[in-house]
Order: structure tokens, then C-alpha cells, then sequence
């Protein structure tokens, strides 16, 4: 899991770039903390007045350093997509990795997310009005689904700084995550050599990450926030036993069950990354925002 946690400044940079076409426009605003991280995010809209906005943490890579913007490139079609889906702003934040033993490990790169999230939250003035600060959907794939749910999930016994204000968690309209890893001693049962490729880096090398599993925390708030929860049966790299044990653990936190927790373990048939650009994927995605804005 990769990257560390960026303090964004009181008056963040903000670099806006709008470029129009004939049915939308992007506008790329670059948020920079203090320190060596960034975290960086890119509005969306339609012409008309956006009513609601994505928020999609990015998938974490865990190679170099150069992956930090080569992240955001590869989500821009995925962007786009959604944009002609839904209509609604969507916001791409990167975060800094773990590579090398460069010191950044989990919860840094959950701060990272955390803090540009709180910032899209607070309504900015530095941040252009294209967008309902109060309504949030979170995307998350892969690592990132572990991030998002680090955060909306409460782990302030083992992670206190992954705390959101009420603010946050009061904006949260709707969670999907794809191809996630959760459970970190499940994961490296199933495939050990993980430990080397990227866990030791991401969290430590630990006899145990059972501190880390976001299968076992609880709910911060009884409130009724929707998880979607997407797994692909073709995907290799992360197996079905993590998106299982993630669906079992949120069902029962939720009293009705079923209501706020879905799932879609049946209909994709794409390896891990080749998912975000599905059709199929998209449908499902799209389908579970509209169902559930207001």
C-alpha cells in the first residue's frame, strides 16, 4: 500500500486549467502540501450546473516514484467516463507512495487522501464552484479501497490521524470499491511473495497486520452510507476472499444488512486494472450513484 501524508497549506496553490469541449469542461486545480508529497485533483463538469461531484481516491502502485503521476493520467478516461455517465464533477487526488524503503508507510498514505478530502469538503474559496461540498461519492480501487475505508470505517484506536471531521462523514453519499485489499494477513496467506513486492514497504515488515485489517473495524456513525462492493472474476492479482470478508464485516455493522451494503462479484470478467475501463464496470458504477443521489 504506498504514500505519506501531505499537510496541505492553509492557502494551497491552485493551478486552474479549463479546457472546453463540445459537451464539457475539465478544470485541473493541483493542491500542494507542504513537504515533498502532493495530492493532486481534477474537477469535471457538464455545462450544465453540477448538482453532485465524485471523489475517487486513486489505486495505489508501488514501484517508483514516477507512478505518482502516472496515476492520474491513468485514471483520466475512467474520469471522463464517468463524467458522460452521471453528469456529475468528478475529482482524481493522488497521494504519495511507498517504494524503497522510503519511509512512508501506512497510515501516511491515508493521511494523504484524508487531508485532500477534508479540503474538497470545506468548500475552499480557492476552489471552483462546480461542485456540491455536502455530496460525495468515494471510489476506490484496489489499495485504495483499503484507504477510503480506513478512513470512513473507525480505526482511531490503532490510526487516531485517520479521523474525518463530522463534516466529511456528513458529505459521504455513497462508497464503491473495487478489486480491494482488506484484510493484509488473509491477502498474504493466499499470496505470500506480496510481503516483498509491496507490503513490508507499504505497512512494515510485521509477523501481523491485523491492526490494518479494515474488515474488523467498526462503523463511526449509525448513519446509513451505502457501500458497493466490486470484484472481478478474472482478476488474478486480488481474489475473491478479500472482497468476501469485506461484504461479511459490513453486513454486520448495518442493522438492515442488504439495504446499505451491495455487492457485484458475478458480473465482470476483467483482470485487476482492466476493470476501471470495463463498460460493464462503468454501468454499475453509474447505476449506484444515480440510484442513491438525491
Amino acid at each position: 500500500m504506498t504514500s505519506p501524508v501531505p499537510t496541505l497549506c492553509s492557502s494551497p496553490t491552485l493551478r486552474i486549467t479549463p479546457r472546453r469541449t463540445d459537451s464539457a469542461s475539465l478544470i485541473s486545480t493541483t493542491l500542494r502540501p507542504r513537504g515533498p508529497g502532493r495530492c493532486y485533483a481534477s474537477f469535471t463538469e457538464e455545462h450544465g450546473a453540477a448538482k453532485t461531484r465524485l471523489v475517487r481516491a486513486l489505486r495505489i502502485r508501488l514501484h517508483t516514484s514516477s507512478d505518482i503521476s502516472d496515476t492520474q493520467l491513468d485514471h483520466s478516461l475512467l474520469a471522463r467516463s464517468l463524467l458522460a455517465a452521471t453528469s456529475f464533477p468528478v475529482a482524481v487526488p493522488n497521494y504519495r507512495l511507498s517504494h524503497d524503503k522510503n519511509g512512508v508507510v501506512h497510515p501516511a498514505h491515508a493521511q494523504d487522501i484524508l487531508e485532500c478530502l477534508e479540503f474538497i469538503a470545506s468548500n475552499h474559496a480557492g476552489l471552483p464552484p462546480v461542485f456540491d461540498p455536502g455530496r460525495i461519492f468515494l471510489i476506490g480501487h484496489s489499495c485504495s479501497a483499503h484507504i477510503i475505508a480506513s478512513i470512513l470505517l473507525d480505526s482511531s484506536t490503532t490510526f487516531p490521524s485517520l479521523t474525518p471531521s463530522s463534516v466529511l462523514l456528513n458529505a459521504v453519499q455513497g462508497v464503491i470499491l473495487s478489486e480491494g485489499i482488506y484484510d493484509i494477513d488473509l491477502l498474504l496467506n493466499d499470496f505470500p511473495d506480496y510481503r516483498s513486492w509491496f507490503i513490508a514497504d507499504a505497512f512494515g515488515d510485521m509477523p501481523s497486520y491485523a491492526p490494518s485489517n479494515v474488515a474488523t473495524f467498526p462503523l463511526r456513525t449509525r448513519g446509513n452510507i451505502p457501500w458497493l462492493i466490486i470484484q472481478s472474476k478474472g482478476d488474478t492479482l486480488i481474489n475473491i476472499a478479500q472482497s468476501r470478508a469485506m461484504l461479511a464485516h459490513l453486513k454486520l455493522q448495518y442493522d438492515d444488512g442488504s439495504e446499505c451494503v451491495q455487492e457485484s462479484l458475478h458480473d465482470l470478467d476483467d483482470e485487476h486494472d482492466s476493470v476501471l475501463l470495463s463498460p460493464i464496470y462503468q454501468r454499475i458504477v453509474t447505476d449506484f450513484i444515480k440510484d442513491h443521489s438525491v
